[in-house]
C-alpha cells in the first residue's frame, strides 16, 4: 500500500511521508513499460488510453495535466 500511495501521488507532503512519486511512475510507464510492450505487440498511439480508479485516477488526471 505504501508504494501505491507513493507512485499514485503527484506531490510530496512533509506532513506524510512517502508520497510523491508520480512523475517517477509516469517515466516509468512511459520510458520503460511502453517500448517493452511496442516491442511485442503493435501499438497503435491514437488509441492509446489511462484509465484508474481512486488513487489510479489521481495519477491518470495527473499524466493528463503533464503530457506533451
Amino acid at each position: 500500500m505504501q508504494r501505491r500511495n507513493r507512485d499514485y501521488t503527484p506531490v510530496a507532503n512533509a506532513r506524510v511521508p512517502g508520497l510523491g512519486g508520480a512523475a517517477r511512475f509516469r517515466a516509468l510507464l512511459r520510458d520503460v513499460l511502453l517500448p517493452q510492450l511496442g516491442a511485442e505487440l503493435r501499438l497503435d498511439p491514437a488509441r492509446r488510453s489511462l484509465f484508474g480508479h481512486s488513487h489510479g485516477g489521481q495519477t491518470v488526471r495527473y499524466v493528463a495535466a503533464v503530457a506533451p
